[in-house]
């Protein structure tokens, strides 16, 4: 059980860390975009 929950941490971290990642790269394309227009 200890084991299988270590897991779950550690994936949900990666996720986290991934979709956070994307979402940063995209609200820099996006400000940009902005300072260009």
């Amino acid at each position: 059980m200890i084991q299988q929950d270590q897991a779950y941490n550690i994936i949900a971290q990666i996720t986290f860390k991934c979709v956070f990642i994307q979402n940063e790269q995209l609200y820099w394309k996006f400000k940009l975009i902005i300072t260009i227009m």
